[in-house]
């Protein structure tokens, strides 16, 4: 900026002596644009704080800390993490909400997603950082991170030159949940991309949901999508059976057909893997809001692709 432009801009700010802070939103230089309001700010009597949209707001949103604050932070290991490797829609939802209830096995969800790889990709986000300030601030009380790494998501990010090697290495322990019914995760896959609604947690959207389910027709057409979304199950399969290999992770296997059937000891399961000791009683009065979305349509496309390919399951 030039003296004229500066000396304008601080007396423009001297008019927002009220406000809770400058926030700097740039795809292309927002450190470099943040640096230069910063000092202009520090020149001033003004005591609000200048922000970086990705790098503070985004972040502090991410792990749920006040929002009008630096994100910067000396990163803590915690006491025990964890991630969980998993393809979409093998009840990762459910594992996780049924984990966040015992509220001493972190928070576990998905941080690796669309919105943090668009931004690593263009706009020069760390998303390195992001990932050690949710592995400091974002743990339960006992110390515990837990975190969710659906496969797709997981392939783009392989693409950014900041590699995941330190994403894997900062983790302890993996749990690779599977579903093995291939056909009911097809279905679920199909039926949550034609209606949009991907999880249910109020009884609102449980009726939007089953009155769009009314609209579908099961035809050869609908079949013939279930089989290409079999095909993606398992390209994703091998593709997450890579992952194991090349970071040389050995992870506790959970199915989700076991965990749906019973959830206390599949629970207890994880948690003595994960070395961690709650109340036994704490796994029979756990809280969640999480429905399942099984239904006679989704049960009778499965059975109806049964035929039509001659498979016995």
């Amino acid at each position: 900026m030039e003296k004229n432009n500066d000396q304008n801009f601080i007396s423009k700010l001297q008019k927002l002596k009220n406000c809770q802070g400058i926030i700097i939103a740039s795809v292309e230089n927002e450190s470099t644009i943040f640096n230069e309001v910063n000092q202009l700010v520090a020149n001033t009597d003004l005591a609000f704080p200048v922000l970086k949209l990705f790098d503070d707001i985004f972040v502090n949103f991410m792990a749920k800390n006040h929002l009008l604050q630096s994100s910067q932070c000396n990163f803590r290991k915690p006491t025990v993490s964890y991630g969980i490797l998993t393809l979409p829609r093998s009840g990762s939802t459910f594992l996780c909400h049924l984990l966040t209830a015992t509220e001493s096995a972190g928070y576990p969800t998905e941080h690796l997603r669309k919105p943090t790889f668009t931004l690593a990709k263009y706009c020069d986000f760390d998303y390195i950082r992001l990932f050690h300030h949710l592995m400091t601030y974002r743990v339960s009380l006992n110390g515990v991170f837990g975190t969710k790494i659906i496969s797709h998501f997981l392939q783009d990010f392989e693409i950014l030159e900041s590699g995941l090697t330190n994403i894997f290495t900062a983790i302890d322990k993996y749990i690779y949940l599977v579903r093995k019914d291939e056909v009911a995760q097809g279905v679920s896959i199909l039926l949550a991309e034609k209606t949009e609604i991907w999880h249910i947690d109020n009884d609102n959207k449980l009726l939007d949901y089953h009155n769009q389910l009314a609209s579908i027709t099961i035809d050869d057409e609908l079949l013939e999508e279930v089989n290409h979304k079999l095909f993606f199950i398992r390209q994703q399969q091998e593709y997450i059976d890579k992952v194991l290999k090349t970071y040389q992770i050995s992870p506790l296997v959970i199915e989700y057909e076991q965990l749906v059937e019973n959830v206390e000891d599949n629970l207890q399961t994880i948690l003595d893997y994960l070395g961690i000791n709650i109340l036994p009683e704490t796994l029979t009065n756990l809280e969640y809001t999480i429905k399942k979305m099984g239904s006679e349509l989704s049960r009778n496309i499965a059975e109806e692709y049964r035929k039509k390919y001659a498979i016995k399951c």
